[in-house]
This record gives structure tokens, C-alpha cells and sequence, in this order.
């Protein structure tokens, strides 16, 4: 978004988007943090640093990211830093929430799911999202017969959070050992849904902050230092 600072480490309202997913996590009781890092694991290592969260974190160096971030996960796993014993909460930094009992929150729904279900993975999701952009209807004749700006869309919303078993950690292992690209998101979980080992978290819509636009970043500095503020 045309800053040299890495995604990660770019700030909200006084906070880098890392801190404020550890920040959230911590805050329910978290405590084994590992955070996958390329090209900027330098400047990742140094800011973790200085807000003094360097001894509460594993990092690992990951391929490059053309191969996918299943390779990158498998890396991990390969390496031993994710432990195939234990579940774990998969999440993008650039993905903030208001809420702040939400990663309970879905983890005592997943666990609930795997004791009734015997799923290996839940994904979270939103009831839908505000479309960016004005949508139209036409008649034959091309003439506009109904216009919406930026409509909410009803569209069940995946929010880039999972919860993995040791099964789904095997089954990235496994797939990552035969490719040399492996996505988890159009392969891995979409693979886990289709043989029914998918678990879906549903959280509010209004709770989720994706973060991919200077816009984006405009709106949750402002829903942030109201919070800060309030």
C-alpha cells in the first residue's frame, strides 16, 4: 500500500497489526505464539523487540511467497515449531477484531465440534460484508432499472481464522510433501469441507476489520482510538 514498512508491522492506532493479534490473543489466555515471516524477518524480530514480546514468540523463516502458505505452514511443521500434538488458532495479522472475547470464543465452539462432530478443522465466517462498490440491475435494453451503493452483501464470509487439529496439520504435511505450491485456502480447508471435517465459527459481521485498503486503515484507526478514547 505503498509503504516500506511491512504490512505486519504497519500501525493502528498506536499499535502494529502483529501486536494487536498477539494483543487479542494474550488477552484470552494465549500463551504459545509462532509467527511465520519472509523477506522482513529481521524488522519483524527487532519491533517484537521492542514492545517487549520477543521471549513470548517463536519465529520462523518461510519459503518464498509464491508457494503458498500451506507450503509455509508445512515449513513450520517441518521444523517442529508448530507442535503436531496440540491444536492451534491460525490467523493474519491484517485481520482485526472488536471484539475482544472473540478468539474464546471460537475456540470453545471448535472444541465443542470436534467432541460432537469429530471434525479436524473450523473456519470462522460472517454472516456477509458491505460490497465495496455501487451494484446494478438491467433490463434487456441495457437500461438501469435499480441501483444500490455499496449493498451488503449476504454472502457467508470466511474472516482468514481457522482452528487445526494434529489432522489437519498431517493433512497440509502430507499434501506439501508432493507440490511445490500449496494454498491453504483453495486447497487445504476446502479439501477438509469436502470430506466433512470442517466446522463453521460464525461471528458478527460488524466485528471483523480486514485490512486491505488505506481506507481500510483509516476506518479501523478511527474505531480504535474510540475505543482507546471511550
Amino acid at each position: 500500500m505503498g509503504s516500506t514498512v511491512p504490512k505486519p508491522l504497519m500501525r493502528v492506532a498506536g499499535l502494529s497489526l502483529l501486536e494487536r493479534c498477539i494483543r487479542l490473543y494474550e488477552g484470552c489466555g494465549f500463551s504459545d505464539f509462532v509467527v511465520l515471516v519472509g523477506q522482513a524477518s529481521e524488522q519483524v524480530a527487532d519491533h517484537l523487540a521492542e514492545i517487549g514480546l520477543i521471549s513470548r514468540v517463536s519465529l520462523h523463516k518461510v519459503p518464498p511467497a509464491e508457494t503458498g502458505r500451506g507450503i509455509a505452514l508445512a515449513s513450520a511443521i517441518g521444523a517442529g515449531v508448530v507442535d503436531l500434538g496440540r491444536r492451534g488458532v491460525l490467523v493474519y495479522p491484517d485481520d482485526l477484531f472488536t471484539d475482544q472475547l472473540m478468539p474464546a470464543k471460537v475456540l470453545g465452539e471448535h472444541i465443542e465440534a470436534v467432541r460432537s462432530k469429530d471434525v479436524y478443522a473450523s473456519t470462522v465466517l460472517v454472516q456477509g460484508r458491505s460490497w465495496p462498490f455501487g451494484v446494478a440491475e438491467i433490463d434487456e435494453r441495457c437500461t438501469v432499472t435499480e441501483f444500490r451503493e455499496k449493498p451488503f452483501i449476504h454472502q457467508l464470509t470466511a474472516v482468514g481464522t481457522h482452528v487445526f487439529e494434529p489432522e489437519a496439520y498431517k493433512l497440509t504435511s502430507d499434501l506439501a510433501k508432493k507440490r511445490k505450491q500449496l494454498e491453504l485456502e483453495r486447497e487445504v480447508v476446502p479439501m477438509l469441507a469436502s470430506s466433512r471435517r470442517l466446522h463453521a465459527v460464525l461471528v458478527p459481521s460488524h466485528t471483523w476489520l480486514p485490512i486491505n485498503t488505506l481506507k481500510d486503515f483509516d476506518d479501523a484507526e478511527l474505531v480504535f482510538s474510540q475505543a482507546i478514547t471511550a
